[in-house]
């Protein structure tokens, strides 16, 4: 748990340098994805039947490690599915400059976010997981 912890304090702190000092947009974007992923990590090993995603994923799952990951989220954490899923669908515009809703940006990722949008995954959504999943700093 300490060490998602340490990562996810460690990618938000991150995400703020890349948004007001760099203004690296889409850099921000992507790493306050994975700070939030590390925040739920933190939490799933607080979980005695889940410890880790990777590690309590059965066998029989047929889908992706980041689909069971999402399943445990709606399940144990159903009021940050939404932010989350706008956490990881904006990082891979980001990285892809597309997603499933997104075909293809005409433009660059830098140009597409805002830095009020970039400004919102940062504290209000990424903030929500951290308060919903019991990370108080």
């Amino acid at each position: 748990m300490l060490a998602h912890l340490w990562q996810a304090r460690r990618n938000e702190k991150l995400a703020k340098q890349l948004l007001d000092e760099l203004d690296y947009k889409e850099w921000a974007v992507t790493v306050t994805f994975y700070s939030g992923l590390h925040y739920v990590e933190a939490s799933f090993a607080q979980i005695p039947t889940i410890g880790h995603s990777e590690t309590s994923m059965p066998t029989s799952w047929n889908k992706s490690i980041h689909s069971w990951r999402e399943d445990l989220i709606i399940r144990n954490f159903p009021s940050i599915h939404s932010n989350y899923r706008k956490l990881q669908n904006s990082s891979m515009i980001a990285r892809y400059l597309s997603n499933s809703t997104i075909p293809f940006l005409d433009r660059p990722a830098e140009d597409f976010f805002d830095k009020t949008d970039v400004d919102n995954f940062i504290n209000r959504d990424l903030g929500k997981i951290k308060n919903k999943v019991g990370i108080t700093t």
